[in-house]
């Protein structure tokens, strides 16, 4: 067996003919696709037996009661005999050609464990919103690997996989239904993870989609990654060539984001006695190391501190909409100074105009609310990720 499209669903009557027959178009033939049925309580079931008739390359599975996504993936993954395992959500559509080019992508190069590409984004009825899943121009599967630490490229709807046993067989994995987290498992493994620049699948946004949950998303995200061990991170990317401030930049980010404020913070210090020793830094590696040492200190309350990183992150990129907002919180809290702040707030919605950390604080500034209720953006906002306006936070 070549492929196995795992569909795990619930309730998901609205969009799973869609999804099913999307899948059965595949231009790659030699597959499986398993259903997991987590407990509906709607048509659901009956209309995954229907195809069930109609194809024998369906295979369906049921939880008694619901059980959640995590655990709906996990017997998805088990059941899987296919040397590749294609994600397939059951609100999305995948294109007829999506296996095949994920094929090549994994006969190119051994190495390569897992595949993403882009994707269109479609809202409840199937129509296009001129939004999409974009890969940045710099991640490559020469890179990724780092960056993957700063932040998460591999979106769950576009991912393949090898069906890697050992992985996918490990006690605590998937606990959570983590894209993030597994994408790191491919990497400690020694996976590279292959890049394909080309939607292939349309990605559903809709008001019952847990992609827009998005508070619910990020705590279930930290509790996966707590798993996996810096050290393990550290020797991985060591082992791939990566230089050693590159690494304690992404450790301390990645540590960040998974709420390690503390041991993020160690790295990221770690960092800037390592600066002295290089000659030749990037603005872009110099920026993110001020930025994310500005968010830690700024989380540990010191806000003198985190001003001055801030600052000192302005040298190399003083045009960056998160480091305006930011300096704009600090300037208020720190030195009072709300004619700088507003100058600061009006030229970063300038050039991000629905970003939604700025428009609040423009609000708090221009009312005289709390300047509590100052909110400082803690991560560099993602070039060109899913182009929602409730995405950029």
């Amino acid at each position: 067996m070549l492929f196995s499209f795992v569909m795990p669903f619930y309730n998901n009557e609205k969009y799973l003919e869609e999804a099913i027959k999307s899948v059965l178009k595949s231009s790659v033939q030699e597959f499986e696709l398993i259903l997991v049925d987590d407990g509906s309580t709607d048509n659901s079931l009956e209309i995954a037996r229907k195809y069930a008739l109609i194809s024998n390359k369906i295979k369906i599975f049921s939880h008694p009661s619901n059980l959640g996504p995590a655990k709906a993936l996990k017997t998805s993954l088990k059941q899987c005999l296919g040397k590749y395992i294609l994600f397939t959500a059951a609100d999305d559509v995948s294109f007829s050609h999506r296996a095949r080019r994920c094929l090549q992508t994994f006969e190119s190069d051994s190495k390569i464990g897992m595949v993403i590409s882009e994707a269109v984004i479609i809202n409840e009825i199937s129509e296009p919103t001129n939004e999409f899943y974009r890969i940045p121009n710099y991640i490559d599967v020469h890179n990724l690997a780092i960056e993957q630490m700063k932040r998460n490229y591999c979106l769950g709807a576009t991912i393949a996989i090898k069906n890697d046993k050992g992985i996918l067989n490990k006690k605590d994995i998937l606990e959570y239904a983590d894209d993030y987290e597994l994408s790191i498992e491919y990497i400690i493994a020694g996976y590279d993870i292959g890049v394909i620049r080309e939607p292939l699948l349309n990605y559903r946004i809709h008001s019952n989609s847990v992609s827009n949950n998005k508070a619910a998303l990020y705590s279930n995200t930290k509790k996966a990654l707590n798993r996996i061990a810096s050290e393990k991170i550290h020797s991985n990317l060591q082992k791939r060539g990566f230089d050693l401030i590159n690494i304690e930049v992404a450790l301390g980010t990645f540590n960040l984001f998974r709420g390690n404020v503390n041991e993020g913070l160690n790295y990221l210090q770690g960092s800037l006695k390592l600066i002295e020793e290089e000659i030749d830094l990037s603005s872009a590696l110099l920026f993110e190391l001020y930025f994310y040492l500005g968010v830690a200190l700024y989380i540990k309350n010191d806000l003198k501190k985190s001003l001055n990183a801030f600052e000192k992150a302005s040298e190399y990129n003083h045009q960056d909409p998160a480091l305006l907002n930011n300096l704009a919180v600090l300037y208020t809290k720190v030195d009072a100074d709300f004619e700088k702040s507003n100058a600061h707030i009006a030229k970063c919605i300038r050039i991000q105009s629905n970003y939604l950390d700025a428009q609040k604080n423009k609000r708090i500034l221009e009312s005289n609310y709390n300047i509590e209720d100052l909110k400082l953006t803690e991560r560099i906002l993602g070039k060109s990720l899913i182009h929602r306006e409730n995405y950029i936070v």
